[in-house]
């Protein structure tokens, strides 16, 4: 893992990181999730590798989640936890936070994450971090394909960035938060954001 860029506020390290998810080295990923914790069989996403490689008890724990939630399913800007199947390798991706941001109705109509949303849901995510003890957490840029978050990428990466610092001065258990890109240019996002984020602070 290249890490590319790091602050430290209280005593968590929050960084942006030239890597995959699964190569982060941390106990727990933080996924951007829909409301019924489904995944597109035709479009790439990070949630749909997890799926693929996590194995069938992962995905028996979504549905169980989903079916408990009620017709509507799992609430916007809230999340949950599964453990990370057989993508779990010692202390290695343990757990799997799906921090849901996108709702679906029941026609498949999709509403797109706001930067609110993505701060709430994000919040919530490291809040269960917290509760399973997960010293660090791996994520990403959530919501920038066409579609899924608005106003603009830019918007929503700048949210994201700043609920990992938010969180991050009041973190105990949690030590390194690091988002995950392989894409040069949504490193250079996530470097520029986090850095604007982190300034700021004041």
């Amino acid at each position: 893992m290249s890490v590319m860029q790091q602050y430290t506020v209280g005593n968590t390290i929050v960084g942006v990181a030239q890597a995959h998810l699964f190569q982060a080295g941390a106990e727990a990923i933080l996924l951007s999730a829909n409301n019924g914790l489904r995944t597109s069989k035709v479009r790439p996403s990070r949630a749909r590798d997890v799926e693929q490689n996590a194995g069938p008890n992962y995905e028996v724990e979504c549905q169980r989640l989903v079916a408990a939630a009620g017709p509507d399913g799992l609430p916007v800007g809230s999340a949950w936890v599964t453990t990370g199947g057989a993508l779990a390798m010692g202390r290695t991706n343990r757990w799997v936070i799906q921090a849901v941001t996108i709702h679906y109705d029941a026609q498949g109509g999709r509403t797109p994450a706001t930067p609110q949303v993505i701060y709430k849901a994000v919040r919530a995510g490291l809040e269960k971090a917290e509760l399973i003890r997960a010293n660090s957490v791996a994520t990403y840029l959530m919501a920038q394909s066409p579609g899924y978050g608005t106003p603009t990428p830019d918007a929503v990466a700048l949210e994201l960035c700043q609920a990992l610092l938010d969180h991050a001065a009041i973190a105990a258990s949690v030590q390194r938060l690091m988002i995950c890109e392989t894409d040069p240019l949504q490193v250079q996002r996530a470097m520029h954001f986090l850095g604007q984020a982190f300034a700021s602070r004041g």
